[in-house]
């Protein structure tokens, strides 16, 4: 009876030892929240251009083997916002990304970035944590990567109606009830 009581107490010890020594990783959202990133962020200027989206494969040895792969045109929009008060940010992303809304109290333009809720709150040991110098560039996280991997979820552009009219490069929003 001693003995397995024994037995049974060093079985729950060792558990309790494994479980409380689970290291404690800090989320991306924690990492970046001081960054500037979050929020609405004035826009200054929008801008459309036409890029290129793609990627080869290939695999050669002794002079023979193969290229696979596509490159596609695509639309994409340029715009420089304002990560803090001193700090204008140019950003390039697909077309597809933006969702405009239309907000008359807005007197300019402002961007916000959506980003997947379990890649913010992550944080396990499968990745380091941000250096000072990966969190000053912004585009690191705003870039082409984060859209195909589904970490950068949405970009949302608010802009007045009058504003919406003199701007050409941002696609309507129906105007219907």
């Amino acid at each position: 009876m001693k003995k397995s009581l024994l037995i049974a107490m060093l079985i729950l010890s060792l558990l309790l030892l494994f479980t409380g020594c689970k290291k404690e990783y800090p989320s991306r959202q924690g990492q970046l929240q001081d960054t500037g990133i979050f929020g609405e962020h004035p826009v200054d200027q929008i801008e459309h251009t036409a890029g290129l989206n793609g990627n080869m494969v290939g695999l050669f040895f002794l002079g023979t083997g193969a290229v696979n792969g596509q490159v596609t045109a695509g639309e994409r929009i340029r715009f420089w916002w304002l990560r803090n008060q001193d700090t204008l940010v140019p950003t390039e992303m697909p077309y597809g990304m933006l969702e405009v809304r239309r907000d008359e109290t807005k007197a300019i333009p402002t961007v916000e970035f959506i980003f997947n809720e379990g890649w913010l709150k992550n944080g396990n040991e499968s990745w380091n944590q941000y250096s000072e110098s990966e969190k000053m560039n912004m585009n690191s996280f705003l870039d082409d990567e984060m859209v195909d991997k589904k970490h950068l979820v949405l970009v949302i552009v608010r802009i007045s109606g009058k504003d919406l009219e003199n701007e050409i490069f941002l696609p309507k929003p129906d105007s219907r009830p």
